[in-house]
């Protein structure tokens, strides 16, 4: 192939065959040009129309398979058969993408950009709903670290949403983005760098647009990835 799937993945997906057909991988940087990027999605959008593909269900070359699944599609005589077609014709259950525990880890740092955003006024349920997202990618007694304000915390889940109610609200833009993320797996823990864009109206550095270093070390807690130490330090140019 061209190298971007991760061969690393593959007893994760042999597993996923005890329970089903076929198992499909999701690329963690997917590095096709936007013409190649197009027309997947269109043949996407026609195997959902014509298939009854699921919306959710990625299909990628990267795939593992039943042997009966093969001996199937080896049957077809269509000069041009449409091989992933022939796969759901044929499956009975098609596993769920699997997706590498990097890209899991990412997909935590996604949800705290998502909920640590707003603009302008919020109905407090919305406020309360954001918080209580952003608490759950933190594990109990969590520590979070900020030296330049001389803070120092392992806090408790209660303490953990009334400190996110309280960032969500004394705001009334916020837009928090994590560049240069960097994220390093190993077993059930994670450690991960990114540096953190703030762009607000009122934040704990003030207004306007502020950029520190993140430095944050993961763990697995019954099979999602939640943040078990957070630090922010200035960066230094």
């Amino acid at each position: 192939d061209d190298g971007q799937a991760p061969v690393e993945s593959l007893p994760a997906m042999l597993d996923a065959l005890k329970t089903a057909d076929v198992a499909y991988g999701s690329y963690e940087h997917k590095k096709h040009s936007l013409f190649r990027n197009l027309g997947s999605r269109f043949n996407d959008r026609v195997m959902c129309l014509a298939l009854g593909k699921p919306r959710d269900l990625q299909i990628t070359s990267f795939m593992a398979a039943r042997r009966f699944i093969i001996d199937e599609m080896l049957r077809a005589d269509n000069p041009y058969p449409i091989l992933d077609g022939l796969v759901l014709l044929v499956a009975g259950i098609v596993a769920a993408t699997w997706e590498s525990e990097a890209t899991r880890v990412r997909k935590v740092f996604a949800t705290v950009e998502r909920n640590l955003y707003k603009e302008g006024s919020e109905n407090p349920v919305a406020t309360a709903l954001r918080a209580k997202r952003l608490t759950e990618t933190l594990a109990p007694s969590a520590r979070i670290t900020i030296p330049e304000l001389g803070f120092d915390v392992a806090m408790n889940p209660d303490r953990i949403q009334r400190e996110a109610l309280y960032v969500l609200g004394s705001s009334d833009t916020l837009k928090v983005t994590f560049e240069s993320l960097s994220v390093q797996v190993d077993g059930e823990s994670a450690t991960a760098t990114a540096d953190v864009l703030v762009v607000g109206s009122s934040t704990e550095f003030g207004r306007g647009r502020n950029v520190r270093a993140l430095t944050t070390r993961l763990e697995k807690d019954s099979g999602q990835w939640r943040f078990r130490s957070v630090r922010l330090d200035p960066i230094v140019k």
